[in-house]
């Protein structure tokens, strides 16, 4: 049940073909309205608010010999003044300083070059500024015998939802705190609107912390994308500084917890998606680092961040297209050229990484065994760092993304880890003192669930 009006969404352009791939996109989740000359869509703008605005700057090409044609900046401005917070996606042909000006007016504002635009680039960028329905808290910040003024909620993987756990007004109760973090639940929900009180009113830090990181990775992902800056040195470096931020601060949330198996059940996303696969790696790469004294953790984490990033202009058909998936061989074919991709678009943004953050994104679909791509390397030249990250991308996909009948816990994500090291010829998809040093790990966190 939809909690929040459906965002509305304005196409201005006349690419009749363009518009033909953008309105089956949105339409099922969006108020769309395509407009076809810039006058009417000034009109349209300041009659009412938008949340998304398309601009095809053809368009400003195919009006420029009107009398009444409208400027950029004037349609830019009237979109500004019913919602200062509007996504205002320009489509160029050509980058200019104009279109350069207005980024700095407003950190919403994305350039995508026209050409090489997908309907998935555009799909992405609307699930980044896409207004949350429902918002995230870490269980462990909810006192069981407190009365809190909110309802709270818990996603129900096996019907897709949210269903409500607890009323506002009453106790969350010792045994329905117990039952939710003993069925691997780590986060219960909050509707969008009423964290903010619910912030006020109460000290959350972890809830806190992971929703600020969440917010700051948005936005990474977001000037990851955006083209005003590209091939700029400076903006490389940027980058570069906020992707080492976000990971600084989740090895400030991860260092919190004394025991990384409870860490492990509370901090992840139980609930898949490009946000929580790139911020779930990035978890896991620091905590089983520690768990396999394995080097450079900090650079495996912001590979994590983005490491898939190339995938986002593939065909929806074949996005996720990953081997532990019912994708068919056809479709993970096509599925392994994200790896190029993420690498020409870090190379295009001038991204400043490390040489082994760089090959944790080339090798992350390498295995031990030799059966990974894009180069089929094996043993000794696959890394103990790069099988640990190749690893944690597959544990991510199996705890969240994997076909279940059930929810999988920690335990039962990692028996289906080993399953998969040994479906190789060799029976090593990783190596295998990683293996042996993670299973270690796993074994103490059953004695400690069996103590408990």
């Amino acid at each position: 049940m939809r909690i929040l009006p459906p965002p509305k969404f304005l196409f201005i352009g006349q690419d009749l073909h363009l518009e033909e791939k953008l309105a089956p996109t949105f339409d099922f989740d969006c108020k769309y309205l395509g407009i076809r000359n810039t006058k009417k869509a000034v009109e349209v703008m300041q009659a009412e608010r938008q949340d998304f605005v398309i601009f095809d700057c053809d368009l400003l090409h195919n009006e420029r010999f009107l009398s009444q044609k409208v400027h950029l900046k004037e349609l830019y401005e009237s979109a500004l003044h019913q919602n200062p917070k509007v996504v205002f996606i320009i489509l160029f042909g050509k980058l200019s300083e104009e279109y350069r000006e207005l980024k700095k007016k407003n950190f919403t504002t994305i350039m995508l070059p026209k050409k090489s635009m997908t309907p998935s680039h555009l799909l992405f960028i609307y699930s980044l500024f896409k207004k949350q329905e429902y918002r995230t808290i870490v269980t462990k910040d909810i006192h069981p015998m407190k009365k809190y003024s909110v309802d709270f909620y818990y996603y129900d993987s096996d019907n897709k939802g949210y269903s409500l756990i607890c009323r506002k007004g009453e106790e969350f109760g010792e045994q329905k705190y117990v039952t939710l973090r003993e069925s691997g639940h780590g986060h219960i929900y909050v509707r969008g609107p009423e964290l903010s009180k619910l912030l006020l009113e109460n000290i959350l830090p972890l809830s806190d912390d992971l929703n600020h990181i969440r917010k700051q990775y948005k936005f990474f992902l977001s000037e990851l994308f955006d083209h005003s800056n590209a091939g700029r040195f400076n903006h490389g470096k940027q980058l570069k500084e906020v992707a080492g931020s976000i990971v600084k601060k989740l090895r400030q949330l991860i260092n919190r917890y004394p025991d990384m198996y409870e860490c492990l059940k509370e901090i992840p996303y139980r609930k898949h998606s490009r946000i929580s696969h790139g911020l779930n790696t990035a978890i896991f790469s620091i905590i089983f680092s520690k768990s396999t004294f394995t080097d450079h953790s900090s650079d495996l984490a912001i590979a994590a961040l983005v490491h898939d990033a190339g995938s986002i202009g593939l065909p929806l058909k074949i996005q996720g297209a990953h081997s532990m998936t019912n994708k068919s061989v056809t479709d993970q074919i096509k599925f392994q050229i994200h790896v190029k991709y993420t690498l020409d678009l870090l190379e295009k943004k001038r991204f400043i990484m490390t040489e082994a953050t760089k090959k944790a994104i080339e090798f992350h679909h390498e295995y031990f065994d030799g059966t990974g791509y894009p180069r089929g390397i094996s043993g000794k030249e696959v890394q103990q760092e790069y099988s640990l990250f190749a690893l944690c991308d597959v544990y991510d996909h199996i705890l969240n993304d994997f076909k279940n009948k059930h929810r999988l816990s920690l335990l039962e994500a990692w028996e289906k880890i080993k399953e998969f090291h040994q479906m190789g010829p060799l029976k090593e998809r990783f190596r295998p003192e990683i293996i042996d040093l993670l299973d270690k790990f796993f074994a103490r966190c059953i004695e400690k669930d069996q103590a408990a």
